[in-house]
């Protein structure tokens, strides 16, 4: 049985061990999806958003996936909260969204997480990452020196001038081990401080201190060197920087082997030569090459004294990392190589040109896009068109699509500077060999794996799923059952369907965008008999966060970065500032702070929690329902955003928080208990006497361990706020309305709407000598342009009034799975 169907053989048994529907069964033929995340930029301040532009395709070929067709999308800060979520609808693989930011943000590091359902079945390997700094220059402080932006319970090392703890480097010998006899190709790599780590040389000895070899880091502390081993001796190797006269280090190399094969490959021309040398085998040997989990060739060659030498032209494999496999005449892997094969021919190749390459302040540029090469691709092709202000870009080498779908997608672990190895620099061939020589040696994931414990369908769109049992202690599950489903938007929609032979149900839903709506649920069944079954939702929890601390450069933003960001955000406040002040400032009419008749309960709360920093009066809400709310967070979410953040889970549940840290609920002077929270949502409005917010509340981790008993005493948080709700005739919790047995109400996640990115226009004189000032760090941002019949397509937009340099970046993706990518720069003068 070949791999491609020992795989699907294997994910047909997992499937039909799993209660799924027959609509499910289509995935058994699918593996993982990729997931690349476009940003507008990775470091900005808390008044810009950061757009995104979503692309999924299959793992082997980089075809657009026509298989998952909702994307999550979460922003997580650095306590591993998820502050911020959204669902993208996909539509062949292409989505785009946002993420507004507010002065309720934290400054610091963050991480953007993207996942389909579908690739949770198998791990965090094609879990698309990365990590943005978000700054508020109202709070200037430099992100590079704030360790509490980090988790309290992660632990950064401590980068001494101890060599032992500042600087560690490691070798890989090309086919995992040093062999006696021969010529071996040994990859390095350090780690620590990045002064030390960029700037480094060696000089290789053996125990009888004869110099063997010499080598030296590349910017990335990475590199290799030759030696002829023997395994007789020992090697070492003397570690010295230009900044210390003496050397910093000595580091022993890797053991050598008496017996072994090793096998070794490097580009001559246009050919890749593949050498095999063993004094363990005899023979004939075969040599498998393949890519992303497809096998490609299986060479069979004879050795003559030990050693085979081969060649294959790199032209007749796909772009990307290469595995090369030594077999033994029983096809047993003995030896396997890394390579990456570059291939120019199977991209779509770009050409970017301006009409001037210098403008005037609001002038009007006009880009020409034109494609030299796969014209056919290209008409078939996605693109996306964004221009920025290079000061306030995260850098020449950072991550693109053209990086992500070739290299950070197929090796495990964070790889520094991607965009560096697709520059075309002299040096960037030879670079990724050393990467692949070092962090792809065991890192590469491929082929891929089943690694959940639980199994996620495929998201065709929004669905409501679950199951529907008997309200007794056997709950046995209710087959052939009659479902209504009621979904309350601006105009409802009505579903109906039946339980199957496991009480099981599954609604998918009409694409709904924006607003949460609410839904009700109901089984029917004649007489009063719908009081007696249950009906219970499936929810998908989020993955588990891992906030990565333990990479030091990423840590470390660039002081001319972080200066221009912080300078960009200030100038637009003084303005901002200066234009409210002219119109009065703005105000919240609804968000009163006034004296009360204290009563009793009142009283006690103010005495216990704090004056109220605002109060919401319940009559503003009920002025402020609409048809489709549904309890008091309904209104808050969309009305007082910038008072009370509501954050919306899977399963209907909704969390309230201030400032978006660890906030409690009190109803009538009452702290409620952890059980209690999933009822406050459903308050109604009419019940409402006022909603008001103290603010850093004192001895707040006392009430927060009395409310949650369970807690960690170590990880309580010290700071905090508290919402306190005070009810009509002190209703409380009785005022929520739940839906009585037989009916399941709740609300649902919808798709996120996509929001138009404002593009003024200067076409008039009054325009162009308009007073308020165009301060826009992002100028353009096209997630899709449309394309045509033609090879070559333009578009134009006019500039702001931030004079400097700035760069416009194109990225493609065509339907047979070919990548493009293409930067140009101009300048607007001062």
């Amino acid at each position: 049985m070949n791999s491609f169907l020992f795989r699907i053989f294997n994910i047909l048994l997992w499937i039909l061990s799993t209660t799924t529907f027959a609509q499910d069964f289509e995935a058994a033929e699918a593996t993982a999806e990729k997931i690349y995340l476009q940003l507008s930029a990775k470091t900005v301040s808390i008044d810009q958003t950061i757009w995104f532009k979503t692309i999924v395709t299959d793992a082997e070929n980089h075809l657009p996936s026509s298989m998952s067709q909702v994307l999550h999308v979460e922003l997580i800060d650095a306590r591993e909260q998820i502050v911020k979520r959204k669902m993208i609808k996909l539509t062949g693989g292409i989505g785009c969204g946002h993420f507004e930011l507010n002065r309720n943000f934290r400054p610091g590091r963050y991480l953007i997480r993207a996942y389909t359902q579908w690739n949770r079945n198998f791990g965090t390997d094609f879990v698309f990452s990365t990590y943005i700094n978000i700054y508020d220059g109202s709070r200037v402080k430099s992100i590079n020196s704030r360790t509490d932006l980090l988790p309290a319970t992660k632990a950064v090392s401590n980068w001494g001038p101890d060599p032992k703890t500042s600087f560690q480097l490691n070798f890989f010998p090309e086919s995992g081990k040093l062999l006696h006899g021969v010529k071996n190709k040994i990859g390095f790599k350090a780690e620590g401080v990045a002064s030390l780590a960029n700037n480094f040389s060696g000089v290789v000895f053996d125990a009888n201190g004869e110099k063997v070899s010499t080598f030296s880091s590349n910017h990335l502390g990475m590199g290799f060197f030759y030696i002829h081993a023997d395994s007789a001796t020992t090697y070492r190797a003397e570690i010295s920087t230009p900044f210390m006269a003496m050397p910093i280090a000595i580091v022993d190399l890797p053991e050598v082997s008496a017996k072994g094969s090793i096998l070794s490959a490097r580009k001559i021309g246009e050919e890749i030569s593949l050498n095999v040398c063993s004094n363990t085998l005899e023979g004939t040997v075969l040599i498998k090459i393949s890519c992303r989990g497809a096998d490609y060739y299986l060479i069979k060659g004879q050795l003559e004294d030990g050693k085979m030498l081969t060649k294959m032209e790199a032209s007749s494999l796909p772009e990307g990392i290469i595995v090369i496999t030594l077999l033994d005449n029983n096809k047993m892997p003995v030896a396997e190589r890394l390579y990456f094969n570059t291939s120019i021919k199977n991209r779509l190749l770009i050409d970017l040109n301006t009409d001037k390459a210098l403008y005037k302040k609001r002038e009007l540029l006009k880009l020409n896009i034109r494609h030299t090469n796969n014209t056919e691709s290209i008409l078939n092709s996605n693109i996306s068109v964004m221009a920025t202000n290079k000061a306030q870009w995260s850098g020449k080498w950072q991550e693109s699509i053209l990086s992500y779908f070739l290299l950070d997608s197929e090796l495990r672990g964070r790889i520094e500077q991607p965009g560096y190895y697709f520059s075309g620099g002299k040096t960037a061939h030879r670079d990724l060999d050393a990467l692949m020589l070092t962090q792809g040696w065991r890192n590469y994931k491929y082929p891929i794996n089943h690694s959940a414990n639980t199994f996620s369908n495929l998201e065709r769109g929004i669905t409501i799923k679950g199951r529907v049992v008997s309200n007794s202690p056997k709950s046995k599950p209710l087959t052939d059952l009659d479902l209504s489903l009621g979904v309350f938007t601006e105009s409802p929609i009505y579903y109906k369907q039946q339980t199957d032979s496991l009480g099981r149900f599954r609604f998918l839903l009409d694409d709904i965008y924006g607003i949460q709506p609410r839904v009700l649920l109901q089984g029917n069944i004649k007489g009063n008999a719908y009081k007696n079954i249950r009906i219970i939702l499936d929810t998908l929890q989020p993955p588990k966060v891992h906030f990565e601390n333990n990479n030091i450069s990423e840590l470390i933003v660039s002081p001319a970065l972080e200066e221009a960001v912080v300078a960009a955000q200030q100038r637009r406040s003084v303005f901002q500032t200066a234009a409210d002040s002219l119109l009065g400032g703005i105000q919240l009419d609804e968000v009163v702070l006034e004296e009360y008749s204290l009563t009793s309960e009142r009283e006690r709360a103010y005495e216990d929690f704090g004056r109220p920093d605002a109060i919401i009066r319940g009559d503003s809400l009920q002025k402020q329902e609409q048809s489709w709310s549904y309890g008091i967070y309904s209104i808050l979410l969309f009305e007082y955003p910038e008072l009370i953040q509501i954050e919306r889970f899977p399963d209907g549940f909704m969390r309230a928080q201030v400032n978006n840290d660890s906030t409690l609920i009190a109803v009538d002077g009452r702290l409620l208990r952890a059980y209690e929270y999933d009822y406050v949502q459903d308050i109604s409005p009419a019940v409402i006497e006022s909603v008001e917010i103290m603010q850093f509340v004192p001895f707040f981790r006392n009430k927060f361990l009395d409310v949650f008993p369970d807690a960690d005493p170590y990880d309580a948080p010290t700071v905090g706020h508290i919402i306190a709700i005070f009810t009509k005739n002190k209703v409380g919790l009785g005022g929520t309305g739940k839906p009585i047995r037989g009916m399941l109400g709740t609300t649902i996640p919808v798709f996120s709407p996509a929001k138009e990115f404002y593009i003024p226009v200067y076409e008039s004189i009054e325009e162009l000598n308009e007073k308020k000032p165009d301060l826009r760090s992002l100028l353009y941002w096209l997630p899709n342009l449309p394309t045509n019949v033609k090879d070559e397509t333009s578009l134009s937009f006019y500039n702001g009034d931030v004079p400097g340099d700035y760069i416009i970046i194109v990225e493609a993706i065509s339907q047979d799975g070919k990548i493009g990518y293409k930067k140009i720069e101009y300048k607007i003068e001062e």
